[in-house]
């Protein structure tokens, strides 16, 4: 069928965007059962890592849960990613509380020199995340070209293989295009530090090609 072939593309151009990956493909049984997912990746992260972030990806965007035993990660050499010495870093974290409002502050850096960026709203139980995504984001935003924006177009939390995982979604638009990115970080014990993982696993693979 036209539509499951259009959500195969689909889920492969999701998958084709996690960090470490180059490309990928989905096979189906003829019950429409997902039963191989090969995954062609660079040598950047590990491959249980893709691994998790593949079933991560699925879950948090199509509520499609899929065991790992069905996934093959192949690895390759690829030059032209950023190694860790161009990557931008965190240098620092910071919450603050005045009255009602809550305030994150990100400060990431790359050669020594520094990107801040904040966001405030109303302080709640759920407002952390929202605060701490927002905040690295703009601090993204001043490091990139001024013709590009990144926005946060949604996040979400999902248990599996017994993590708690932060999925977050991501563009990158201009006048004339858009594109997604995702990206995800497990929780430990600091989610603001999950927060700002995630944002990066999206974007740090081609964050350099929309420098100013």
């Amino acid at each position: 069928m036209e539509t499951d072939k259009n959500l195969l593309e689909e889920m492969e151009k999701t998958l084709n965007q996690l960090g470490g990956v180059i490309s990928s493909k989905i096979i189906k049984n003829d019950r429409g059962e997902i039963v191989e997912i090969h995954v062609l990746a660079d040598k950047s992260r590990n491959p249980k890592q893709i691994s998790r972030d593949v079933q991560s990806a699925l879950m948090a965007k199509f509520n499609v849960d899929i065991d790992y035993k069905v996934i093959s990660v192949a690895e390759i050499e690829n030059d032209g990613l950023p190694n860790d010495d161009e990557r931008l870093r965190i240098r620092s974290l910071q919450y603050s509380l005045e009255g009602i409002r809550g305030s994150a502050r990100v400060v990431l850096e790359k050669n020594d020199i520094a990107y801040e960026g904040e966001y405030s709203g109303v302080h709640s139980s759920g407002f952390l995340p929202t605060a701490f995504i927002n905040a690295v984001v703009s601090a993204l935003n001043k490091y990139i070209s001024d013709e590009i924006v990144l926005v946060v177009e949604d996040y979400k939390f999902i248990d599996i293989a017994n993590l708690k995982v932060l999925v977050v979604v991501l563009s990158v638009m201009n006048t004339r295009h858009k594109e997604l990115y995702i990206g995800n970080a497990i929780v430990h014990e600091e989610i603001e530090e999950a927060c700002v993982k995630a944002v990066l696993n999206a974007v740090n693979r081609v964050v350099n090609t929309l420098k100013k």
